[in-house]
């Protein structure tokens, strides 16, 4: 009987081998995350994109701009009033991925209002733009509506302010200068929900949950922020949708002069 001998590793071959496998896998890592962001970073550029087109659409039916609703105890924001023209759900304690970013975390349950029978409803990652304080003032609370001459810049204004309602006629600047909407900050740390200002459904009413300012720049979740202001979980910078339906991408070293004056109609 022939025997045949089969020669093994040395251990020295064992370690270079290795080695070799665990420089190939830390090689190819930041490759797959890449990819991976590319292909988050479209899908939230296509959520953007489909709340442009219904923006449209509800324009083309109202005759006028989504209002940004009364207050955060009231789920009738201006996502909520898109939602048909998206094909979005019709009640505030169902989730809703067209808000959803992919980069930033998975769909994520609404910790406040929008809880129905033990149903929650999700968070949304985006927020429409405004060129003033959200509230205005220490006493403007989001409970009552804004006083009679209260004035709002932007798209979309609080009910109750002046005016009452924006039509693409109100807008001199033309719509494909004017910021509607885009991605608000959330520091990752409060990724889970929880937050005041991140703890409503995507519904919700005239509060920071859905609604952020242009008096701040935009910043990465990564950074110190404040609830005021625009960010995402993305690299480099952040989504936005404009009021003709278009979406661009925006850098976060952008002048802040000119991120100021980008949501006044």
């Amino acid at each position: 009987m022939v025997r045949r001998w089969h020669p093994a590793y040395s251990l020295p071959e064992l370690l270079v081998v290795i080695a070799l496998l665990c420089l190939l896998i830390g090689l190819a890592l930041p490759a797959v995350q890449k990819i991976r962001e590319a292909a988050n970073r479209l899908r939230c550029c296509n959520n953007l994109r489909q709340i442009g087109l219904a923006c449209h659409c509800y324009v083309s039916r109202e005759g006028r701009f989504p209002d940004g609703g009364v207050g955060w105890f009231i789920q009738e924001g201006w996502l909520w009033q898109l939602s048909p023209d998206y094909e979005g759900p019709n009640v505030c304690w169902v989730s809703n991925p067209v808000a959803s970013c992919p980069s930033r975390r998975p769909l994520t349950r609404a910790t406040a209002w929008g809880i129905y029978n033990g149903q929650h409803g999700t968070l949304t990652d985006y927020a429409a733009a405004t060129t003033e304080d959200i509230y205005q003032s220490t006493w403007m609370t989001p409970y009552i509506l804004p006083a009679p001459d209260t004035r709002y810049g932007g798209i979309v204004v609080r009910r109750g302010g002046t005016p009452r309602r924006v039509r693409p006629e109100d807008c001199p600047r033309g719509l494909s200068n004017i910021l509607l909407a885009s991605e608000k900050w959330v520091p990752v740390s409060g990724y889970g929900g929880g937050l005041w200002f991140d703890d409503a459904t995507w519904a919700n009413g005239w509060d920071a949950d859905v609604i952020r300012e242009s008096t701040v720049p935009p910043g990465p979740d990564t950074r110190p922020g404040t609830w005021r202001q625009f960010g995402s979980a993305h690299p480099g910078g952040l989504q936005t949708l404009f009021a003709d339906g278009s979406v661009r991408w925006i850098d976060y070293g952008i002048d802040l002069s000119i991120w100021r004056e980008l949501p006044r109609r």
